[in-house]
């Protein structure tokens, strides 16, 4: 099937990383790389749009423990250099991440044993923006708050999370476009956006750092808009940061006020 195509030509390909070695080889890594993007783009996609699609992809172990994982865990030095390694490994983060961010009981049972959370920590350093984003999103829904110690240190990503909220809360679809080194562009929706923030506001590290990146104004402005769904998704972040409020003593006034 798909899946185990999927796991075929990764397994091919583990340890040339699609980079040919003779012109003869040229067309034949290039035809199956683009396959394999293809496919696991579709996977993003998919695992984007559809809770039961989520629920029957995380039932195929093979894809996670034999394509996923060994991606994942082999091409952490070289996703930076190599546009192949780099693109695969945003669609495998994708996908996977999706799959968390549903809240589906099934699925993180699932796919918490097959233990996809260890791979993905190294990402967190990545110096590609987009891919420490995507492996925060993974982990902030795989890991509950009595372990977020081990994502406190992306900052960078949570500055770039409360900016985009920001955008996207002003843009006509609500949605923030964020450009890619690949010429494409990865797109995250404001009630995306502040499911994660919500995620991250569990711990109490990241409730003063969240707010410190300006995140009480752009909540002030989602509550004062007219999409319900908007309101619905900052008196949630307000009601996790509120029990916090020692947290506020450090604050500027300006924060503080909003917060009120």
């Amino acid at each position: 099937d798909i899946c185990r195509l999927c796991v075929q030509i990764f397994k091919a390909h583990a340890d040339d990383c699609f980079v040919p070695s003779s012109d003869e080889q040229k067309i034949a890594f290039g035809q199956q790389f683009e396959l394999l993007n293809s496919l696991l783009k579709i996977f993003h996609n998919f695992t984007d749009a559809s809770e039961d699609f989520c629920l029957a992809l995380s039932r195929v172990e093979c894809l996670y423990r034999d394509c996923a994982s060994p991606l994942l865990t082999g091409w952490v030095s070289r996703h930076v250099s190599l546009s192949q390694c780099r693109l695969l490994v945003n669609s495998v983060l994708g996908f996977v991440g999706n799959q968390f961010f549903k809240n589906n009981s099934d699925i993180y049972y699932t796919l918490s044993a097959l233990e996809l959370v260890e791979p993905v920590m190294p990402y967190l350093s990545s110096p590609v923006l987009n891919i420490k984003v995507l492996a925060l999103f993974l982990i902030a829904f795989a890991l509950d708050e009595s372990q977020a110690e081990l994502y406190e240190s992306a900052t960078e990503v949570m500055q770039f999370l409360v900016d985009s909220l920001k955008e996207a809360t002003k843009s006509d679809n609500r949605t923030c476009y964020v450009s890619l080194l690949d010429a494409d562009y990865q797109t995250y929706h404001a009630i995306e956006l502040a499911q994660c923030i919500n995620r991250l506001a569990l711990n109490e590290v990241n409730k003063k750092l969240l707010v410190g990146f300006g995140l009480l104004p752009v909540l002030k402005t989602m509550l004062d808009g007219e999409a319900e769904d908007e309101i619905a998704a900052a008196l949630d972040i307000l009601f996790t940061l509120s029990f916090r409020l020692v947290s506020w003593k450090g604050s500027s006034q300006e924060d503080r006020h909003h917060f009120s």
